[in-house]
């Protein structure tokens, strides 16, 4: 099944079994494993919305299900983009 991101119509994910396959102006920009189409369209809104890789789009979901009361929006990059900060703090030393 094949569904456009509702923030930027440039970005679709094409979802079959466990396979979801991203796209970004019908060019294939990676494949990852969802369990569920809900969790690819979920996954397919925030990357159009961050404009960022799908794979850092995947690491800022892990890390806002790590701290009560956080969400993907609470996490950035850190200045040097070496690692993740939430709500300004180092992901390490919270």
């Amino acid at each position: 099944m094949k569904v456009t991101s509702v923030h930027d119509k440039d970005y679709t994910v094409d979802f079959h079994g466990y396979k979801a396959k991203f796209y970004l102006k019908n060019q294939l920009q990676t494949t990852i494993d969802a369990r569920t189409l809900q969790q690819a369209k979920e996954l397919l809104n925030n990357w159009a919305r961050l404009k960022i890789p799908v794979s850092d789009v995947l690491a800022f979901q892990d890390i806002s299900k790590s701290f009560v009361g956080c969400t993907i929006d609470d996490v950035q990059y850190s200045s040097d983009g070496k690692s993740f900060i939430v709500n300004g703090k180092k992901v390490e030393s919270i």
